[in-house]
């Protein structure tokens, strides 16, 4: 059992927490057994630490038993689980093959980030794009708030308007949330197949790049005494609008 904060090991793992080093080393913390459980099922888990007992056998993974107070040192959260994964960033995505994508500009609360991973596998869209003024999708409340969902899914980060027009050259409709006498109702919009859709920033919205970049601008329909819906709620309804009409 590992009990000193002074133990090399112990000094890498807490050295995780700050993003430079994630970045450099390819490996993150992650909280809890349902997301080392995940990680290990999808073949990103490296190694386990844990203090009391393990719930589940976890082969061929590096098991580290540690005390109570290394746990509570390596967690963000004031009450932390027991259970304590490393886990390996994602592989680098270097096809498109007719996904459904969504492209998150500048979205930067780790809770909106995760709440719309979740909604893009609920309704079927199977990568999403983060631009590189988004949030850092190994930032610990992230990851909770994905609730281990993005492991099932392709997740890219970087240049979001280069990414766009690959896209473009690849017939991908781009469709934006954005709010002007041009923009459609979504109830009357019929996604091509292959589509986009860019949801903005909390509070300055879709870049104005990106609305130049979409063929097609959409609107939710709602009261007019309200004037915008938060992007996880917004995202939610419009993927599954979309996702409706290329089902059915």
């Amino acid at each position: 059992m590992i009990s000193s904060s002074q133990n090399e090991r112990v000094k890498y793992w807490f050295s995780l927490k700050d993003k430079k080093n994630r970045d450099i080393n390819k490996e993150y913390i992650i909280e809890g057994e349902h997301l080392v459980s995940e990680a290990y099922k999808y073949g990103f888990l490296k190694s386990i630490i844990y203090c009391g007992e393990l719930g589940s056998d976890y082969e061929k993974i590096d098991c580290i038993e540690v005390s109570r107070n290394i746990i509570e040192k390596l967690s963000s959260t004031p009450s932390p689980q027991n259970v304590l994964g490393i886990a390996r960033f994602f592989d680098e995505v270097k096809t498109i093959n007719n996904d459904k994508i969504i492209l998150l500009d500048g979205v930067q609360d780790p809770g909106n980030a995760g709440t719309i991973v979740r909604n893009a596998l609920a309704f079927d869209y199977n990568f999403v794009f983060f631009s590189n003024d988004s949030v850092d999708i190994y930032n610990s409340k992230f990851i909770r708030a994905t609730q281990g969902y993005f492991y099932c899914l392709k997740i890219l980060r970087g240049d979001i308007k280069e990414f766009t027009k690959i896209l473009i050259k690849n017939k991908y409709d781009i469709i934006t949330t954005y709010l002007d006498e041009n923009s459609i109702d979504i109830n009357l919009v019929n996604p091509h197949e292959k589509h986009a859709i860019v949801f903005g920033n909390e509070g300055q919205g879709v870049s104005k790049e990106m609305i130049e970049l979409a063929n097609k601008k959409v609107v939710i329909p709602m009261n007019s005494k309200v004037d915008s819906l938060n992007v996880a709620v917004a995202s939610g309804i419009v993927m599954y609008q979309f996702n409706k009409i290329n089902k059915y």
